[in-house]
């Protein structure tokens, strides 16, 4: 028995994978530097101070603030850098999942409560 493997053809005028990746990955890097933002800002509360930009809501405004900023500026880095590429998307996806992950850690009370935040 012959084992045949199928191959999809990618037409020569299809679409680079390349900005799919980059929003991909910015937004995991998004959650994550949203996640560490938050952790530093629950430990160190001059930081969580500093960033706030309106008082009665307190360091949250800063917190997402700053996440969405890191987000936007990790998803415009990136579409520059790939806009005509083809990037492995499974490789991004596993890479932005580690950033979420240690987003989610970041932003877990227990976690940053545990530090003395």
């Amino acid at each position: 028995m012959q084992k045949t493997t199928e191959t999809t053809k990618v037409p020569q005028d299809a679409l680079p994978s390349g900005p799919a990746a980059a929003a991909i990955l910015s937004a995991g890097i998004g959650v994550g530097a949203y996640g560490i933002i938050t952790f530093i800002a629950q430990i160190v509360r001059p930081f969580g101070a500093a960033i706030t930009i309106y008082g009665p809501a307190g360091p949250l405004t800063g917190k997402t603030t700053l996440g969405v900023v890191v987000w936007l500026l990790a998803w415009a880095v990136l579409h520059f850098l790939w806009r005509k590429q083809n990037i492995d998307v499974k490789y991004v996806f596993v890479l932005a999942l580690v950033f979420m992950v240690i987003g989610f850690i970041g932003l877990f009370p227990p976690v940053f409560e545990a530090f003395g935040g």
